[in-house]
C-alpha cells in the first residue's frame, strides 16, 4: 500500500511540473490572481505589506524566494509543486487513523490524481501551501492525540494557517474539526474513568473558544 501512496506523490509532482513548464488549465500565469507577485516583491526589497484584502502570510512566503533567487516567479512554483505532492502521504496517514489500509490508500489516490490544488501549485495562490499545512497540522494533531500529549496537540491547533489562507471557511473548517476530534476524545476518556475527564473537559473547551473567536475575528 505504501508504494501505492508513494508513485501517488510523484504522480502528483509530475502532473505539477507539467503545469509549471508546459501547460496549464487556467489562464492566471505564474503570477496568479491575487495580485501575491507584486506583495512579495515589495516585502522581500523591504517594505511593508500595503493590503488587508489578502493575508500577509503567501506572500512572505513568496518574498524570500525573492529575496534569495531574485524575481523569478518559477522558483516558488518548484516549491510548492514539491510540497503539494506530499499531500496524498499526509491524507494516508491522516486517514488510516480512523479507516484501514485500502480505504486510507484509495483517499491517497484520489488526493493525488483529483485535487485541484495542483492546478493552484502551478500559480501563485496560497492554496496549495495552505492544503500541506492544514494537512501537517492535522497528523501532528493526531500524533499528539494518540499519545495523550495534550499541550502539544493544542500547539498543532495553532499551526492551522490563518495567515496563509484568505478563505474564512478553511480555517473554520480546521477549528471544527479540532473541536470534533478532542469532543470524541473527551468522551473515550470520560467512559475510561472520570477522574481523569477533567483535563480532557478543559481541552474541548479551549477547542470550542478558539473556534468561537475565530469566528468572532472573520466577522470583523
Amino acid at each position: 500500500m505504501r508504494r501505492i501512496v508513494y508513485a501517488a506523490c510523484g504522480v502528483t509532482l509530475m502532473i505539477g511540473l507539467f503545469f509549471v513548464f508546459v501547460w496549464a488549465p487556467h489562464p492566471w500565469g505564474w503570477e496568479g490572481f491575487d495580485h501575491y507577485h507584486q506583495l512579495a516583491l515589495v516585502l522581500a526589497h523591504g517594505g511593508g505589506f500595503p493590503t488587508l484584502d489578502v493575508p500577509w502570510g503567501y506572500a512572505g512566503f513568496l518574498a524570500a524566494f525573492y529575496r534569495l533567487f531574485g524575481d523569478h516567479p518559477a522558483i516558488p512554483l518548484l516549491a510548492q509543486v514539491a510540497l503539494n505532492s506530499c499531500v496524498p502521504l499526509l491524507v494516508f496517514v491522516a486517514a488510516r487513523e480512523w479507516f484501514d489500509a485500502r480505504v486510507a490508500t484509495v483517499a491517497a489516490l484520489l488526493a493525488g490524481l483529483c485535487s485541484f490544488n495542483t492546478v493552484y501549485a502551478s500559480t501563485q495562490s496560497s492554496d496549495a501551501v495552505c492544503t500541506v499545512l492544514f494537512m501537517l497540522a492535522i497528523v501532528a494533531f493526531i500524533a499528539a492525540r494518540r499519545d495523550n500529549r495534550w499541550p502539544m496537540a493544542h500547539r498543532c491547533k495553532s499551526m492551522a494557517p490563518s495567515q496563509f489562507s484568505k478563505r474564512a471557511d478553511n480555517t473554520s473548517s480546521m477549528c471544527r474539526f479540532f473541536s470534533h476530534a478532542e469532543s470524541d476524545c473527551y468522551r473515550q476518556n470520560l467512559k475510561r474513568s472520570n477522574a481523569s475527564s477533567k483535563p480532557k473537559a478543559c481541552s474541548h473547551w479551549n477547542a470550542n473558544g478558539s473556534c468561537r473567536s475565530f469566528r468572532g475575528a472573520s466577522e470583523l
